[in-house]
Parts: C-alpha cells; structure tokens; sequence
C-alpha cells in the first residue's frame, strides 16, 4: 500500500514538458434508486480554467455538460455503467489570447463502462473501471477507450480518501498516431452526510496531449462533487 501511495504522489508532483493550466471542476448529481439493482443517475458538469494573462482557475469556460447514467448492480463487487447520452460544450484549452473568445465545441456521447472491487485488507480496497466511449463531434466520429486503477481508505464511517491514476487512449483517428490522449492521477476526500447526501473534494492532475497543437501540457484542477440520492 505505501508502495502505491508513493507512485502516485510522485505523479501528482511530476512535471512534463509544455505548458502548465490551472482550473475548477465542479458537478452536481441526482441519483434516484429504481429497485434493488439499478439506479438512474442525472449529472451536471461546470469546468473552469485560467486565461493567457492571469493565474485565476475560474476566469474562463473550459467544459459545461449534461449526462444521464444507469448503474446496474451484478454482485455487491462488481457493476456495470452505461450513459446512454451525454451533452458536453467544450471550450480549447487557452494558449494564446484568440482562444479566450473561441466558441465552444458541441460533442455528443455514448459509454459503457465496467466497475469492480476486487481486492481488499482492513481498511483499503483496490477497484477499477475501464469505459468504453464512442464520441460524436461536428465533423467526425471517435472512439477511446479509458482505464482507472485506485485505491479507497476508509477513515471512518462516513469519511473515505481515494486516489486513483486513469489513462485514455484513442481507438480512432490513429493513422495521426494519436494514440495517447491524456492521463489523470486524482487524491480526493469523500464524506457521506447522510445516506442521501454525498460531498467529494480534491485535487486532478492531467497530462494531456494534442496532435493539431502538437504539444503536451499540466493541469492542475481543484474539484468539488454534489450527489443527492432518492431512495
């Protein structure tokens, strides 16, 4: 366990080549138990970044979206996750002043994802979640796949300390040798109010890279859940 805490607080404070970017991610959930296996889950997405001439993380849109998901419960270790549709509005990442009045990209999505629990001791557990997403753009169609290895810490009852690294990778569009997207190390705190009311705070890095810019920069990302369950 000190092993994997390590890497990923190595990640966290590595540093690549290219340019650095600071932001907000911010969602709100409503989650609503249909029966004793599924459940429907509504979500809004609001992202923040920093503009060419300042270090504010919230000056500028960076992603805004709409997501309806269906968790579906196979064992009390494993589910299976499918949003059958998403809206997001993605501004660029600001490199350069004209970028700040770009208008945003509309992209629509379908995903299936598989989840699992499958290692435990006292108080940690091993899980992982690999998602399939087919992406559809104004111009074109992309497929990538994503994969997220973490582990979960139970502090105490209500609160929990999760950290995990997730990779994408491009299953499209790779006669451009793209096939590296990005990949994300994330260590957050989630505390459960109630059995209704969840809250997740913490911290994203990101390493992205783009074939059309060809270039890679940082993001260093505050983040802040809402999730509110009907059961």
């Amino acid at each position: 366990m000190k092993k994997v805490l390590l890497l990923l607080g190595l990640l966290i404070v590595s540093k690549v080549e290219g340019q650095v970017h600071d932001g907000l991610w911010t969602r709100a959930s409503l989650g609503v138990k249909v029966d004793s296996n599924l459940t429907l889950l509504a979500e809004v997405q609001y992202r923040t970044q920093d503009g060419i001439s300042n270090y504010n993380p919230i000056s500028q849109n960076r992603l805004s979206s709409y997501r309806i998901w269906l968790n579906y419960t196979i064992s009390p270790t494993t589910k299976i996750v499918i949003s059958p549709f998403s809206f997001f509005s993605i501004y660029p990442t600001i490199f350069e002043e004209k970028d700040e009045a770009a208008s945003p990209r509309k992209e629509y999505r379908f995903t299936a994802a598989f989840e699992s629990n499958f290692k435990k001791w006292n108080r940690f557990h091993l899980f992982q979640r690999t998602a399939f997403e087919y992406r559809i753009l104004p111009t074109n169609q992309l497929t990538r796949l994503r994969s997220r290895l973490g582990v979960k810490t139970n502090l105490a009852s209500k609160l929990h300390w999760i950290n995990y690294l997730e990779g994408f990778v491009n299953t499209s569009n790779t006669i451009k040798n793209q096939w590296y997207d990005q990949h994300r190390v994330s260590s957050f705190i989630e505390y459960n109010f109630t059995a209704n009311i969840k809250v997740e705070f913490g911290y994203i890095f990101i390493h992205r890279y783009s074939s059309l810019k060809n270039t890679s920069w940082n993001e260093h990302n505050g983040m802040l859940y809402f999730t509110y369950f009907i059961h």
